[in-house]
């Protein structure tokens, strides 16, 4: 006997505006990420790195789980319609 599952809500993807599009790319997530409604969010636009987030990344004082935290909070513009 098989189980159904129930896929939750998907959002549909977000508009990058026009201004930001050079700087942004946009890519799948593979299992995505659920809001506190349920829905369930697939796509995810980042920005390239800069010069701030290259010197994060060379910081010898920095333990590598707080480096990839800062990069990740500094280069996502967006998950689905999150902000």
């Amino acid at each position: 006997m098989s189980e159904s599952i129930i896929a939750p809500n998907v959002a549909a993807p977000v508009a990058v505006p026009d201004a930001a599009k050079s700087a942004v790319a946009s890519c799948v997530l593979p299992t995505g990420a659920i809001d506190e409604d349920g829905t369930l969010h697939v796509d995810m636009a980042v920005k390239e790195i800069t010069g701030e987030e290259e010197d994060i990344l060379m910081s010898a004082r920095m333990p590598a789980h707080v480096k990839l935290q800062r990069v990740m909070e500094n280069c996502i513009v967006s998950i689905g319609s999150m902000q």
